[in-house]
């Protein structure tokens, strides 16, 4: 019985292929014979349904494309609109068009299509700048039957090119499709679609003026999705698309009713390289973002939704993580960076997305800049047109790693710890001009530094800034160096708001006080600070070279309290002073201090000419000072008459003096000019060797080594190392004369000195000094200096004076040689 029942289920089945090879065969000869009949029939149906035209040159039955299906071959098919008389664009052109018939409705009397497949052809739909479009090929002449359609089971393109052109809308959609499968099924009220190919994307333009998206990629699609024929809803559930070797997951949902046409997109993915991401966007969009670079890889979910009208924005939000990364801008690099990511281009208060509107948060910030540490709980970017950041950053840190961020032009930290607590809010780009605000404080502990404009290092010291919309302030801030201990307070008004655009409207008010401040350590301030420029690939624009800038062009007002002041052998005690730091110079405008046994004010300048030297000018009043120690004090002034050992008495004095300072803070003698008035009183000199040669000369029995003066006054003039010295009379205990000439700080001292004989004549001096009146009761000499700089002392050889008082001398060592009488 089993043996006859497959026999006879043999002989059906040979049955049923023999009836569906006779009907193959049947078609296949039916198509040859008829083919005129059945492409003029296509052509007629076609234009009957559309505002259209179809041409087929050829058709035929294919045996082995589909097999055992039937399958028919559209050869070089060209559908155009009624409009083609006025743009000569096709619709559609294919070399083949392969439509698969099922066999079982072909047994039934019924032609039922399976799958069409277009070959090696374009499809391109527009409209141009003068309004022409091929749109009408959409247009049906009737209406559509209100029975259930006919679904094919898929629709395959192999190696079609598909383009679609708005000019008006600015719309420009360019693929080529290598090969793309998509089988079709349906339930009651669902078209069910599966897409499985690879799409190279040539353009991809939502609007022509701001770039294309997706530019010359290639996609692999393998989709699942479905249509509603009720709600009509296109709707992409967890499908996948790989897209430069990420792989992204989307979910989309597309309302294509008349009044309800929006559309849902959202779209994940773990691993995402932020380059190919931003590569994929318009240019205008790619240009913004392109000023940030992520070196790896980040995970993000991006929802889109909006209106399918046109010019309708859509909205956007994305959602990201950061992890390990490396974060790159067009002036800062920061490593190590974690961070979560939320964007979204406008609020439910905005009527309409923007870039202006959009905005950037970060939150959970960690990362390293130049190996500083820093987190911020968020940092807020807004309009991303023209980028806008708000941040509170934070970072605990050995402040040796400041070198990396500060400017190498102005200082070198070698040890210390710094704590930074700032909020900020500035623009993205150096360029932008509008506010910087910078508000929090900036610790700096136990720190060595150097400070390279000055040439001055400082030692275990103590910063505390602070910083807010109003103002910048120094506070509970010492500075020490090897020898002074400086405490610092200052307060700039509105540094944050100046420091970038308007730095010259800067005023730094600051107080310095010290019980002792050794000045050699602070010499270079006399002179122009010393430009330390910095390499050339290290020179880039940053928030350091800013402040540095800032601080050359403010202006810095300094109260001074010093205890004890020190510099080179000056050494002055009680030291008040009022100080201007300006870029053009130093400006003193009040200054007290004791020294010398004495109390001193003064005020004056000192500006810088350039790298070479400075100018300064200087007004001061000495009073009751001791001229030793002023002597002291000064070296001397750089001559080798006078000393501290030989020289003693009590001096008043008013200066006016100007000149020059070189580099290194020293006076450069030939410069100065000005005028001293002085007043000695209870003056003395000891042992001083010019006037004890002169008294050997001229009064070889008084001892001139130790001289007492009376009150010596007068009004020297300065020039370079000479000081000109008006007719003076001057009254000792052992002899009274009159002094007039030059006296040369090094060489070239030549004074004039008159020694009167008689009470009388010195009396006549007293009174008219400086008044030859014909006396030749006076005693002439020049005192000049030899090669060695000694003052040497001549004799005028025309005074009758001398010469009497030689012939009397000769008289008197006769007269001691002859024998007494008795």
């Amino acid at each position: 019985m089993q043996m006859r029942y497959q026999r006879i289920s043999k002989y059906l089945i040979a049955t049923i292929i023999a009836l569906m090879l006779f009907a193959i065969i049947g078609i296949h000869l039916y198509v040859n014979t008829h083919k005129k009949e059945m492409l003029t029939k296509i052509e007629q149906q076609f234009e009957r349904n559309f505002y259209g035209s179809i041409s087929v040159v050829d058709i035929q039955a294919d045996f082995w494309k589909k097999f055992p299906s039937v399958c028919l071959v559209l050869k070089e098919v060209v559908i155009r609109d009624t409009n083609w008389d006025k743009h000569h664009h096709d619709f559609l052109q294919a070399q083949n068009i392969y439509v698969q018939i099922e066999n079982l409705a072909i047994l039934g009397g019924k032609v039922r299509i399976k799958n069409i497949t277009l070959s090696n052809g374009g499809i391109y739909f527009f409209e141009d700048a003068s309004y022409n479009s091929n749109k009408s090929i959409f247009e049906k002449k009737r209406p559509a039957e209100k029975k259930r359609p006919q679904v094919m089971k898929g629709i395959t393109l192999d190696n079609i090119d598909l383009h679609y052109i708005h000019f008006h809308r600015k719309k420009d959609f360019h693929c080529s499709i290598s090969h793309l499968e998509t089988s079709i099924s349906s339930t009651q009220s669902m078209l069910l679609f599966k897409s499985k190919g690879a799409v190279f994307i040539k353009a991809c333009c939502f609007n022509t003026d701001k770039g294309s998206y997706l530019k010359q990629e290639k996609v692999a699609l393998d989709l699942a999705y479905n249509y509603d024929l009720r709600k009509q809803q296109l709707c992409f559930t967890k499908q996948q698309i790989a897209l430069h070797k990420n792989l992204l997951q989307f979910d989309a949902l597309f309302f294509l009713q008349e009044n309800a046409d929006s559309f849902r997109l959202n779209v994940s993915t773990v691993q995402l390289n932020y380059a190919t991401a931003i590569g994929l966007l318009a240019p205008n969009i790619h240009k913004r973002l392109d000023s940030f670079k992520l070196d790896g890889y980040m995970a993000v979910q991006i929802n889109i939704a909006g209106k399918l009208k046109h010019q309708a924005k859509p909205w956007i939000q994305i959602e990201g993580q950061v992890r390990n990364n490396t974060l790159r801008t067009h002036y800062f690099q920061f490593d190590h960076c974690a961070f979560a990511i939320h964007y979204q281009n406008g609020t439910a208060q905005d009527s309409i997305p923007s870039e202006e509107k959009a905005k950037l948060v970060l939150r959970k910030v960690a990362a390293h800049f130049k190996d500083v540490p820093i987190t911020a709980d968020s940092a807020i970017i807004s309009n991303l047109k023209t980028p806008y950041i708000q941040t509170r950053i934070r970072s605990h840190f050995n402040a040796i790693l400041l070198n990396q961020l500060i400017s190498k032009k102005s200082f070198v930290i070698q040890k210390g710890t710094a704590l930074i607590d700032l909020d900020v809010a500035m623009g993205l780009k150096w360029s932008d001009r509008r506010s910087k605000m910078i508000k929090g404080s900036i610790r700096l502990n136990n720190l060595d530094f150097s400070y390279l404009p000055r040439q001055i290092q400082f030692k275990n010291s103590q910063l505390f800034l602070t910083l807010d919309s109003e103002k910048a302030a120094l506070q509970e801030s010492s500075l020490n160096t090897a020898k002074s201990q400086i405490k610092v307070a200052a307060i700039a008004p509105f540094f944050t708001k100046y420091y970038v655009n308007n730095p010259d409207l800067i005023r730094i008010d600051a107080s310095i006080k010290s019980a002792h401040i050794d000045f050699n350590e602070f010499q270079h301030f006399l002179h122009k600070r010393v430009a330390n420029t910095a390499p050339k690939a290290e020179r880039i624009h940053s928030f350091a070279d800013d402040i540095d800038k800032a601080f050359d062009a403010s202006s810095t007002h300094i109260n001074i309290e010093v205890q004890s002041l020190v510099y080179k052998q000056f050494q002055a005690k009680q030291v008040q002073a009022t100080i201007l730091l300006a870029p053009q110079g130093i400006t003193l405008s009040k200054m007290r201090l004791e020294h010398s046994e004495g109390q001193s004010t003064l005020y004056g300048y000192i500006k810088e000419v350039d790298n070479n030297y400075s100018e300064f000018h200087i007004y001061s009043k000495l009073q009751k000072a001791s001229i030793a120690a002023l002597l002291n004090s000064f070296n001397n002034f750089g001559q080798k008459t006078f000393t501290p050992e030989n020289t003693q008495g009590i001096i008043c004095m008013d200066n006016d003096i100007k000149g020059r300072l070189d580099t290194n803070g020293h006076l450069i003698r030939s410069s100065v000019m000005g005028t001293c008035r002085f007043v000695i009183d209870q003056g003395n000199l000891i042992n001083f060797t010019p006037l004890e040669k002169m008294g050997r000369i001229v009064f070889k029995k008084k001892r001139l080594s130790n001289v007492h003066f009376g009150q010596l006054k007068n009004n020297i003039s300065i020039k370079g190392q000479q000081l000109f010295i008006p007719a003076m009379f001057i009254k000792t205990d052992l002899m009274s004369m009159q002094i007039q000439g030059i006296f040369n700080l090094d060489k070239g001292t030549d004074l004039q000195i008159e020694v009167p004989l008689f009470k009388e004549d010195a009396v006549q001096l007293n009174n008219h000094p400086g008044i030859d009146d014909g006396y030749n009761f006076r005693l002439r000499l020049n005192a000049k200096d030899d090669e060695q700089g000694n003052l040497m002392w001549q004799w005028h050889i025309s005074n009758k004076a001398i010469a009497d008082a030689r012939a009397d001398a000769k008289k008197a060592r006769a007269l001691r040689k002859k024998p007494h009488s008795k």
